[in-house]
């Protein structure tokens, strides 16, 4: 069987779920794909679950590797180096897939005639019903054409669009010297984009509307459950960002739109810090913010927005951000 599509699924401990998943790629339209099940280092009955399911299906597409613990980007990258597939796609296991998601995808990338196609995403809080409560949505920029990896980049930075492994069909080959860094828990995702981004200056993305993909909300996330700590993550991979930007000749000038990520997570380790009474860390990322705010170039869409949060900051008006932020982390 040829195989044209890589479809990589790190999982660990979810056996009360991955029943969902293995039924939905059971379903997929598309034949000449491999759905790797990368199993890290599990300590429940996840391994039982999936070789039964396997061995009772008889379905091909399905292979299982195992692993020791190493956290989800070592998975992922494991997968990455079993990917016998010419595209590359990666799912969560505790997410829901369409039956078409593998095949409208893959035909959508090869019509377009591009290395890499981002695509929308349904938000859902039930992986039962599935019923939409939000949108990871490229409507707004998908386009019949593909873009540059410079119009690529300029879109990411105004947040017009994201960084999800989940939302992106890419041609394998772009992968060949990228992997997920495994010391970063958060944003490891949209620091590998951005190295194959630059690796591979030339390449053509396109930005797909259609969605066939349940990313579901869970109240036990990494958004609710985030600390000061962990959004300086952030703040590290937008550094590491900008610097090798600015040393790549043909995207250097993009340096100010590129700070705008900097920008974005500053307010966020600020808010943070001041809902966790991190005084220290919210003096630091206020002052960082302050001096980086100036060097920044900001998108008609974003100014006014960035401007007032600027003025929120120079006041010093610790209330309002953490009421704002507040909501999020479901601080009263």
């Amino acid at each position: 069987m040829a195989i044209e599509v890589s479809l990589i699924i790190p999982i660990y401990n979810g056996e009360q779920y991955i029943m969902n998943i293995l039924l939905d790629l059971r379903k997929q339209t598309f034949n000449d794909v491999e759905f790797l099940l990368i199993d890290d280092g599990s300590s429940d009955n996840s391994v039982s679950v999936i070789q039964k399911f396997i061995t009772e299906q008889k379905d091909k597409r399905f292979k299982l590797i195992i692993k020791k613990n190493g956290g989800v980007s070592s998975a992922r990258n494991t997968g990455l180096d079993s990917a016998n597939g010419n595209y590359i796609m990666f799912a969560d296991s505790d997410d829901r897939l369409d039956e078409k998601f593998v095949e409208a995808y893959y035909c959508s990338i090869t019509a377009h005639n591009s290395e890499m196609e981002f695509f929308s995403a349904i938000k859902v809080d039930d992986a039962e019903k599935l019923e939409e409560i939000g949108r990871i949505d490229y409507t707004p920029v998908a386009t019949s054409d593909s873009i540059s990896v410079r119009k690529m980049i300029t879109l990411f930075s105004d947040l017009q669009a994201w960084g999800y492994p989940f939302s992106v069909i890419s041609e394998k080959k772009l992968w060949k010297n990228v992997r997920f860094d495994p010391a970063v828990k958060f944003q490891e995702d949209v620091q590998a984009f951005f190295k194959i981004w630059l690796g591979n200056p030339d390449i053509k993305i396109s930005l797909n509307a259609k969605a066939y993909y349940y990313y579901v909300q869970r109240k036990n996330s990494a958004l609710h459950t985030m600390k000061p700590g962990d959004h300086w993550q952030f703040v590290g991979v937008d550094t590491e960002i900008i610097k090798n930007i600015s040393e790549h000749k043909s995207l250097n000038d993009l340096v100010p739109t590129v700070k705008s990520l900097l920008i974005s997570s500053l307010i966020n380790v600020m808010a943070v810090s001041l809902i966790f009474k991190d005084e220290v860390s919210y003096s630091k990322s206020r002052k960082l913010f302050l001096r980086e705010f100036k060097k920044t170039n900001f998108s008609k869409n974003m100014k006014l927005r960035r401007i007032i949060q600027y003025i929120l900051v120079k006041l010093n008006c610790k209330v309002i951000l953490t009421k704002v932020y507040g909501r999020i982390y479901e601080v009263n």
